[in-house]
């Protein structure tokens, strides 16, 4: 077994670029004994050819030529002789770290947000009637922002918690959860018309796809909300031996100059005036693809709608 792709938190771990990790063997083992590969060998085969999971273990150089142990399990991929690799520990130690500053700059900023909500109002109530309307709304602007700060620290605060949970990939019926999720989300946009593919099967963490989905959909129904017969569509199309989910609306689209900040954190495309939300979406939807192994992009015409692709353990090895 050889690395194919490395993600981008084990580089991190091993201070090594992707390309260093391309072609890189590794041997895995079900203990901690290194006598023990033949047999892990005999069982991945094994697990390989019945398409279910295995824990194991293995160790990988870093660039200073130490060894360092990880726990680690292998998805195989339906159909390949291919399977995606979770190494727990570099996930692990990249999580930690993120996790730590996030906490940190969540507590820092909380509390002088408290102070600027606080006294805009106490100012309001004490002495709002002192002052002109043009003086009220701009304390009440800063009210508001405070307000709308405080709620894009929770998302990050929630997109961290997803981010550390663990995976529990199971085989779940990709295109049911799609059509929950769109019959429960669609009141809240009006009517809206579904067009979606039945039988699409997958192995993921079901809780964490159907986040992913709920962030898709609803995307796709609020930017088309405004059309007159608004359509939303869930599909797959094969390239290759991979197949490609897609997710496609009729509603403003964008200009693909900008698409690259699709999937940025607090980046938007369209203005909170026209349309709310946070800018934590797609970044969340972003995650959830890149822990399954797969990627995510969209393409776009302004005016002319917008589709979301995504795919599942598309690497070999991550």
């Amino acid at each position: 077994m050889h690395i194919d792709q490395a993600s981008s938190a084990l580089c991190q771990l091993l201070e090594l670029r992707s390309a260093d990790l391309s072609g890189m063997p590794i041997k895995l083992r079900l203990s901690g004994s290194p006598s023990d590969c033949d047999q892990t060998e005999a069982a991945l085969n094994a697990a390989m050819a019945e398409g279910r999971p295995m824990r194991c273990r293995l160790a990988l150089t870093d660039r200073y030529g130490t060894d360092i142990p990880m726990a680690a399990r292998v998805e195989p991929l339906p159909g390949r002789t291919q399977a995606v690799l979770l190494l727990e520990s570099a996930q692990q130690r990249a999580r930690t770290d993120q996790s730590t500053s996030l906490a940190a700059l969540s507590h820092d900023l909380r509390a002088p947000l408290r102070v600027v909500d606080g006294f805009a109002r106490i100012v309001l109530e004490d002495y709002g009637d002192k002052l002109d309307q043009v003086g009220r709304d701009h304390l009440n602007r800063i009210a508001s922002a405070a307000v709308r700060l405080n709620l894009m620290l929770d998302k990050v605060l929630e997109l961290e918690q997803l981010e550390r949970s663990q995976l529990a990939a199971e085989s779940i019926d990709l295109s049911a959860l799609v059509r929950a999720c769109a019959e429960e989300m669609a009141s809240q946009y009006g009517q809206a018309s579904f067009q979606i593919e039945e039988g699409l099967r997958v192995r993921a963490d079901k809780l964490l796809m159907r986040r992913a989905i709920e962030n898709l959909v609803g995307n796709a129904l609020k930017y088309s909300s405004r059309s007159k017969e608004p359509l939303v569509i869930f599909r797959s199309e094969r390239q290759g031996e991979l197949l490609t989910y897609v997710v496609e609306d009729n509603g403003v689209g964008f200009d693909m100059r900008f698409a690259d900040r699709l999937f940025g954190l607090f980046q938007r495309l369209h203005s909170a005036n026209e349309f709310g939300g946070t800018g934590v979406g797609l970044t969340t939807v972003r995650s959830i693809i890149q822990r399954h192994g797969g990627r995510i992009w969209a393409e776009s015409t302004p005016g002319q709608g917008a589709r979301f692709y995504f795919t599942l353990w598309e690497g070999g090895t991550h």
